[in-house]
């Protein structure tokens, strides 16, 4: 499940670097320190350092994102960017992203469905949303869908 979770932080940035056609692909080139902040009855919000390449002469934004996941073709809740991601012109660094993830049926009802994912290494999930990118006073919504089978 964590894995999961850690690929909705890929999309978030991969689709970011998609909003025009002028922008040169923006590298997610690994993800560190991630963890659990929170949990609560309806779910979990989540940290993690995000390594990023911008190859792109200008900084840009992250603003927004809202995603549904989808495990194992069922849907189980919402993921939610609580922070603003700052991306610097030309530079590969490790920038903080924060997400909620809302369970459909609570967080702890998940609990099984993870248990048995991670014992038989099988699961699809599939992340499908929309970010805002914002650069100067340019900003786009873009849309992703992240499967992983």
């Amino acid at each position: 499940m964590l894995r999961a979770l850690r690929s909705s932080f890929l999309v978030l940035f991969t689709a970011g670097s998609l909003s025009s056609c002028n922008y040169e692909d923006v590298e997610v080139r690994g993800i560190s320190n991630f963890g659990v902040e929170k949990m609560d009855a309806k779910g979990v919000t989540l940290n993690a350092k995000v390594n990023v390449y911008n190859p792109n002469g200008y900084d840009f934004k992250i603003t927004s994102g809202d995603a549904d996941i989808v495990f194992n073709k069922k849907l189980e809740g919402t993921a939610t960017l609580l922070e603003t991601i700052k991306v610097k012109a030309n530079s590969e660094e490790s920038v903080d992203a924060k997400v909620r993830v809302n369970f459909k049926n609570g967080s702890f009802a998940m609990i099984p469905a993870a248990i048995q994912a991670i014992q038989s290494e099988k699961f699809d999930i599939d992340v499908k949303g929309k970010i805002k990118a914002k650069s100067f006073l340019i900003s786009k919504e873009i849309d992703f869908d992240y499967k992983q089978p």
